[in-house]
């Protein structure tokens, strides 16, 4: 049974005040000491998951390469929380001046972005019509418990919005499966 256990990696330009998690997750964190070139051997991971970090580094296509050498063949690149670029709470978010990522992302992007590293996309969609407000600074009074479970609740309904068309093409994110396989 201990054979099965996954390893999790981290890696990172710095560690941030993630160091809690880390210590308690058993993570292997390693700082990353370049833009874009991943501290790991070739073919050295079954899965890599990518969580709301394509569109902040400093390269999208050279860190998707570096993702492609260290997946084994047949193993599976998971990119979640990529800002749609046909968000809503991105538009509001750069109107009101705060902030906004620097690249946005369509479907039809990332799809070509990952064959041109060589992937090949499984699932494409849109996630997220109704954002989590857990990236907002929280207002006075919003963790009471009445107004938190309202907002699960409108939260919770995203499984059914991201399937209705045309509001899902306005969702915050979107995601991406691939697979890298050995030829294509």
């Amino acid at each position: 049974m201990e054979d099965n256990l996954a390893e999790i990696h981290g890696c990172d330009i710095q560690i941030g005040k993630y160091q809690e998690f880390i210590e308690r997750s058993s993570l292997i964190y390693t700082p990353l000491k370049h833009p874009y070139q991943l501290p790991y051997g070739d073919n050295y991971f079954d899965v890599v998951i990518g969580n709301g970090v394509l569109e902040h580094v400093a390269n999208d296509s050279e860190s998707l390469k570096e993702i492609y050498r260290i997946l084994k063949n047949d193993g599976y690149f998971i990119v979640t929380f990529l800002p749609n670029h046909l968000s809503y709470t991105e538009f509001f978010n750069r109107v009101l001046r705060n902030g906004g990522h620097r690249r946005r992302y369509s479907l039809k992007q990332i799809e070509q972005m990952l064959l041109h590293s060589g992937f090949l996309p499984i699932e494409l969609g849109y996630h997220q019509v109704f954002p989590s407000l857990a990236s907002f600074s929280a207002p006075i009074g919003l963790k009471e418990r009445t107004l938190s479970l309202i907002i699960d609740r409108i939260y919770d309904l995203n499984k059914y919005v991201e399937k209705l068309w045309p509001i899902y093409k306005f969702s915050a994110n979107i995601f991406a499966i691939a697979q890298k396989k050995s030829s294509l």
